[in-house]
């Protein structure tokens, strides 16, 4: 099996440890990431890339945020820029929703 995407390893890790830690508490009966059988985390990992994939295009509020970054920023490093448009843009997503 090879490796997946850091970043869908990210959400599919992060998703999971939700489901434990609300689920069950730390303490749970939920085992660890690597102590899970493969075909959850495959199923983990399969919602974590659908769930990237629909960011693919962003919303009017996701590009606003990016533009606002962008015009308040030196452009002299192409790098630092998006570093820094990135986390506004997701921000703009998770906001979108009020939740």
């Amino acid at each position: 099996m090879t490796r997946p995407a850091e970043m869908v390893e990210r959400v599919a890790r992060a998703a999971y440890a939700d489901a434990r830690n609300n689920s069950w508490g730390s303490e749970g009966p939920f085992k660890t990431w690597e102590e899970q059988q493969e075909a959850v985390r495959q199923a983990y990992l399969r919602n974590a890339r659908i769930s990237i994939e629909a960011m693919m295009l962003p919303t009017e509020a996701m590009v606003l945020a990016g533009v606002v970054r962008l015009m308040a920023r030196d452009t002299g490093d192409a790098g630092k820029v998006v570093d820094d448009m990135w986390p506004a843009m997701i921000a703009a997503a998770l906001d979108e929703g009020g939740t």
